[in-house]
């Protein structure tokens, strides 16, 4: 950074940081600039699966060069260049914009003029249609801080209004497979803080017109009691929260949708056996870390991949999930590994998507069994489901 007392509006660093100004600008190389710098650099928000980004592009003569750098990247960029490279930044915000001008022995002048940008798109694909709609006031997600009171939504929130709309798109092709003629019943396990749940009773009962009685539940009380909160705020009707440990929940009637995001380790496998043992229509479920297998693993066919742990661990949950789809095929269910992203966890998860099509299937409870002989006979909490099966 250059000695020139930064005197960037306190209104327009703190938009930048929060990734809500909508463009910057550096202009007017000093003498003792970096002649490898172009004249202007420009910088402008989009919206990304990772959340607000400031987009650059460079010409190096041949060819633009784009580079993205979170809002705090930002900053530390453009006061890098600000006063010793360039002489002159612009900013753009929501409330105003600045034009600040470095002078000699590091005065800078500064410049307040009225907003210049106004309805700014931060997407690239501005006719993506969403399933919940992005231009009008939806309550819960202006209390989750995602969008205005006017029905607009916050360039902060963009990314997470897409993953939410994914998910609702994993809702929607399996909503032909529950009960059409009456209300359906859901139970969503470990439903955290929110955000999925709200969205999906959101989009069932004001979108879809159906009515959805669902419970989430989680361990959490501190979760438990927010959720309650928002319920009781937005006047929310057949939307409960209960705190609970998933082994050990008895639902109140019969259940068509099981819902399971994250669940810890073993977790998983209880909301899975709980679902099938319901007779629950449908099975959602994305596993979140998973122990069980990796210390039983003994293989001497796989003994090269063992020996690295970082492979033996991506390999022990690889294969616990793969018998978890069989498992859920031996108990009657026609089961998909389909690739999933929430808001929360940025890696690529695997999401398990069952629909109930029969009792049993011997086929696949046979090869469950072969696949963990394989695997040195682990002693797994999934199989008590080939086991009852087996029974059938």
């Amino acid at each position: 950074m250059s000695d020139i007392q930064y005197l960037i509006p306190a209104e327009a660093l703190e938009e930048l940081r929060q990734g809500t100004l909508f463009r910057w600008a550096l202009s007017r190389k000093s003498g003792n600039a970096d002649q490898s710098l172009p004249e202007k650099i420009v910088g402008r928000l989009i919206e990304s699966p990772e959340g607000a980004l400031y987009q650059t592009a460079i010409s190096d003569g041949k060819r633009e060069v784009h580079e993205n750098r979170s809002a705090s990247e930002a900053v530390e960029y453009v006061e890098s260049l600000f006063g010793k490279h360039y002489r002159q930044l612009n900013l753009h915000g929501t409330n105003a914009d600045f034009e600040l001008k470095a002078k000699s022995g590091g005065r800078v002048k500064l410049k307040t003029m009225k907003p210049s940008i106004k309805n700014y798109q931060a997407s690239h694909d501005r006719s993506k249609k969403y399933l919940l709609p992005e231009d009008r006031p939806i309550p819960f997600l202006i209390e989750a801080g995602l969008m205005s009171n006017e029905g607009k939504l916050k360039p902060s929130g963009r990314a997470k209004f897409r993953q939410i709309n994914r998910y609702l798109e994993f809702m929607k092709d399996i909503l032909s497979e529950l009960p059409q003629d009456r209300p359906l019943q859901i139970i969503d396990f470990g439903c955290g803080k929110s955000y999925l749940t709200f969205a999906l009773h959101h989009w069932l009962t004001q979108i879809e017109n159906r009515e959805a009685h669902i419970v989430g539940l989680d361990r959490e009380l501190t979760v438990i009691e927010h959720c309650r909160r928002v319920v009781d705020k937005l006047s929310l009707d057949n939307l409960s929260f209960e705190q609970g440990e998933i082994a050990g929940y008895s639902p109140a009637g019969p259940v068509d949708l099981v819902i399971s995001l994250h669940a810890c380790d073993t977790a998983t496998d209880d909301a899975l056996i709980q679902a099938v043992g319901w007779h629950a229509k449908v099975i959602l479920a994305v596993p979140c870390c998973q122990h069980e297998l990796f210390p039983q693993l003994n293989s001497e066919s796989l003994q090269p991949l063992l020996a690295h742990g970082v492979l033996k661990e991506r390999f022990a949950a690889m294969a616990t999930d793969a018998l978890r789809a069989l498992a859920l095929e031996a108990s009657g269910y026609r089961t998909q590994l389909v690739e999933f992203i929430d808001m929360e966890h940025t890696p690529k998860n695997v999401m398990l998507r069952a629909v109930k099509s029969q009792s049993t299937n011997t086929s696949a409870a046979n090869e469950f069994e072969a696949f963990r002989n394989s695997l040195g006979s682990p002693s797994l909490r999934i199989q008590k489901l080939c086991l009852s099966s087996s029974q059938d």
